[in-house]
């Protein structure tokens, strides 16, 4: 038996791009907050303490990890690559054509629940967002599932703009 929808699965998701030609305008959360790229070495001594498993780590596309802290305590997660062409197969026409030639992607993200609400998420993408025009990139990109509200608020938030609906 075969299950067929009316929507596509690319219909499930948003996609939502940050154009790096001007400097991203700050938006900060919990007093303290702060990031860094965490190197592969120091996920794999303590995968746990950053929600990962070794095998996102060794995952075969090259990946860059940045998580956010308070303290000493792990208050946000990122995974971010290159947007290669494994990337642009999975875009929507509309989307593929606006992607300019250096970008990055935003594979997947997270706040702990009980941190939810007090502007994490806007504060790391605008963190990326500057760190990523310093390195010279040119965008940077990410889907959300259209249900996932406060994501979308949050991404909203840190500026970036609907390319898809």
């Amino acid at each position: 038996m075969r299950l067929t929808t009316s929507r596509s699965l690319r219909d499930e998701y948003i996609w939502l791009a940050l154009n790096l030609d001007q400097d991203p305008r700050p938006v900060s959360g919990p007093t303290g907050l702060g990031f860094r790229e965490i190197p592969r070495e120091e996920l794999e001594r303590d995968p746990a303490r950053f929600g990962v498993t070794l095998s996102d780590v060794r995952h075969p596309v090259p990946r860059r990890f940045f998580a956010g802290f308070l303290a000493d305590e792990v208050v946000y997660r990122m995974w971010v690559f290159e947007a290669h062409d494994h990337l642009l197969g999975r875009l929507p026409d509309s989307v593929r054509s606006a992607v300019l030639p250096s970008a990055l992607a935003v594979e997947g993200s997270f706040t702990p629940p009980a941190l939810r609400g007090r502007s994490i998420r806007p504060a790391a993408l605008t963190w990326l967002a500057a760190t990523a025009r310093a390195e010279g990139m040119q965008q940077i990109l990410l889907e959300i599932r259209r249900t996932n509200i406060a994501s979308l608020r949050g991404t909203l938030k840190a500026g970036f703009k609907v390319m898809t609906r």
